[in-house]
């Protein structure tokens, strides 16, 4: 995300254009991130902030239907430079293989003239959505000669004694990758440390259910259904598939488990190489798997079915006990406090504050 600085001061009606704060939205092309700058993206045109929010065609009639078109927000389309190897028309990690998705990291490179004559009038400063806690773990100087996988399984000096101490071997690997240069390009972390801090912007979901799933629902009661989903971008072995299906289904609750398939496929003929034998009959009147792309690469973190179960017990069915009361405790906290509309509005226009502060 980037905001304007160092601008020119002029008189009348020029000069309060020219004061009006002008950021650009520019997430990565996956719909996790991409949501998000939408989101704040609303919230800081409810404040007179102007936005340009650049992202790929493909993805721009996405955006448009949650993204308020208002007198100060635009949708700028960014062109994606020819990567061999990388299909024309893909605008989204969502219709990508994890291959394709490294090189789109390398279009994204490209973009920088593109970019560079966009924000050449804007002269921003640059500002880091990277959580708090993962910067003051991955991103601080002390990791620039100490980022070995011991390293990082270790929290860095001076991190908070009573915050996260250490990482599990498979976590502090996935982590290595913040440190690799790829086709000369600077890494992850190398990028990061230009950042200068963090922001929280969450906002409840908006519009109807499909009529579909809101009958489905609405057979069982408030907090009994499980909702299972990793994301566009993190890919499980067909055993682990396995495993995670077996798991739900000997927690004996309803379930809604999302497995991305490519777009390529048959969803359903895939589901049945995929799953266990006879599980969609087994789970039929409990149970939903929606599909879309599950990738067959190796994945270091491993969980069994006894893993679901233990873990959906604890926090479904054994609610009144330790550890289960404490978590659904702690989840009912943090769900009050980032959907307090008090707080958050507190939050942006403390924000916006500081934005114009540093312009």
């Amino acid at each position: 995300m980037h905001a304007p600085s160092n601008q020119q001061h002029k008189t009348g009606t020029e000069s309060a254009e020219d004061d009006q704060l002008h950021v650009v939205m520019f997430p990565w092309f996956a719909f996790g991130h991409i949501s998000p700058f939408v989101q704040l993206s609303n919230k800081l045109s409810l404040h007179g902030v102007k936005v340009s929010f650049f992202s790929a065609p493909g993805n721009i009639p996405r955006i448009k239907s949650s993204l308020n078109l208002t007198p100060v927000a635009e949708i700028i389309p960014l062109q994606i430079p020819h990567v061999d190897g990388l299909p024309p028309g893909l605008d989204s990690t969502s219709e990508m293989t994890p291959h394709m998705a490294e090189l789109l990291k390398q279009a994204l490179d490209l973009m920088q003239p593109q970019i560079k004559t966009l924000l050449s009038q804007l002269k921003p400063l640059y500002f880091s959505v990277f959580s708090a806690i993962s910067q003051a773990y991955l991103l601080v100087p002390a990791r620039k000669l100490n980022n070995s996988l011991a390293d990082l399984m270790k929290s860095p000096d001076g991190f908070p004694a009573a915050s996260i101490t250490s990482l599990d071997e498979f976590v502090a690997r996935h982590y290595l990758y913040v440190y690799t240069n790829f086709n000369g390009g600077p890494s992850v972390y190398e990028r990061g440390l230009q950042g200068i801090g963090p922001l929280v912007n969450p906002e409840p979901p908006s519009g109807e259910l499909e009529e579909r799933w809101a009958k489905w629902l609405g057979k069982y009661p408030p907090k009994s259904v499980i909702y299972c989903s990793f994301g566009s971008e993190t890919f499980l072995t067909v055993d682990q598939i396995k495993e995670l299906a077996i798991g739900l289904e000997i927690t004996g609750l309803p379930f809604f488990l999302v497995l991305n398939l490519p777009p390529n496929v048959d969803g359903q003929s895939e589901l049945v190489q995929i799953l266990p034998p006879d599980f969609m009959d087994r789970v039929k009147d409990r149970g939903v798997v929606h599909t879309g792309w599950v990738n067959r690469r190796y994945h270091d973190g491993h969980f069994g079915k006894e893993d679901i179960f233990k873990a959906v017990k604890t926090v479904m069915v054994d609610v009144n006990k330790e550890p289960g009361a404490s978590i659904r405790a702690n989840q009912k906290w943090w769900r009050e406090f980032l959907l307090n509309g008090q707080i958050q509005d507190k939050f942006i226009a403390d924000f916006v504050k500081d934005l114009k502060a540093l312009a």
